[in-house]
């Protein structure tokens, strides 16, 4: 039902005379009236790149506050709860089909107390509570003025001149947007944050501004999932069908034209698929094709529209072996695609 822009999509309808209602509606295809083409409303769930905003919680504010090395600021926070308290039920639906992660990172502003360095430790936590740690960093030199420090992070240097030491923070990808690094995290896990002053128990750092920000996680490009099925309905060899194969996500953009080269278990019935429909804006392509035989009902309701409509277990494979290959240079609202 998502869209992108004012996107209304077209449905190609086929208008069939029914000879025998008593198994399927079964007919053939109305010669004089023929095929018709219906524009639909806009879906109400438009897509933007809105709903891959950060979504910002303060863990401490823009109060100063003492961090002792013998009380340390900890704190475990589950991005998913972060999301799922201000996400719309079209962002958390759209959430569920693209994407099984979430993007995150941390933003803080330090500075010099009694001593000048820190040390900081992000884990992540999954459901049975098990923790792995993702870096340990060692900040020196903090100076009397409160300077802004951006986590996870990479590389030698941390707040443009500081040496730190981090550990297994390889073992997971890193991600950069508009200068700004960020990891991911899956949909079940938190993180898990520690930040202490070094030196002695009673000895400090400042603190401020502890946020944390997280979105949706999607780098995956729009995938081929399934097509309509079709009429049940007879074809006489020559006789025109729609095949209209169905994308994960809408999509952004379609550079040239699609082509559709069928299966073998489609082959058998239909030849000269044709893309007959710019579908940008939505998730669907449509091809036209041709009757190369002539087809029964029962072999449309049965057979064809099980590989077209799968995963049936009954007919198993995936969208290449009972469908055929498409080949598109498609893209998501995020750039996502070939």
């Amino acid at each position: 039902s998502y869209r992108i822009g004012n996107t209304a999509r077209k449905y190609y309808v086929q208008i069939y005379k029914v000879e025998n209602n008593a198994n399927g509606l079964s007919g053939t295809i109305h010669k004089t009236n023929g095929t018709y083409t219906r524009k639909m409303p806009v879906s109400s769930y438009e897509l933007t790149t809105n709903m891959y905003r950060w979504i910002t919680k303060n863990l401490v504010d823009s109060t100063e506050e003492k961090v002792k090395n013998g009380r340390a600021i900890e704190t475990t926070q589950k991005p998913a709860d972060i999301f799922n308290a201000v996400a719309t039920s079209a962002e958390e639906m759209y959430r569920d089909i693209v994407s099984d992660k979430y993007s995150y990172r941390l933003s803080m502003d330090l500075r010099e107390g009694s001593v000048n360095s820190v040390y900081i430790c992000l884990r992540t936590v999954d459901p049975n509570g098990t923790e792995t740690i993702r870096g340990i960093y060692d900040v020196y030199s903090l100076s009397s003025t409160a300077e802004t420090l951006d986590l996870p992070t990479m590389g030698d240097t941390m707040l443009g001149h500081k040496a730190f030491v981090s550990v297994n923070h390889e073992s997971y990808t890193m991600y950069e947007e508009n200068g700004v690094k960020y990891a991911a995290i899956g949909k079940d896990n938190s993180v898990r944050i520690e930040i202490r002053a070094r030196g002695l128990s009673s000895q400090y750092i400042y603190l401020k501004n502890l946020n944390m920000y997280v979105k949706m996680h999607d780098k995956n490009k729009p995938a081929l999932q399934y097509a309509a099925p079709l009429a049940t309905t007879a074809y006489e060899k020559g006789d025109t069908a729609y095949i209209t194969v169905f994308y994960s996500e809408p999509l952004n953009s379609i550079t040239g034209t699609p082509t559709l080269t069928l299966s073998p278990k489609l082959s058998a019935y239909f030849e000269n698929p044709t893309y007959v429909n710019n579908g940008a804006g939505t998730n669907a392509l449509v091809f036209k094709v041709t009757a190369k035989k002539a087809i029964s009902a029962d072999e449309i309701q049965n057979t064809i529209n099980k590989y077209l409509a799968f995963p049936v277990s009954a007919v198993g494979g995936d969208f290449s072996s009972n469908i055929g290959t498409v080949t598109a240079k498609v893209k998501d609202i995020l750039g996502n695609g070939n």
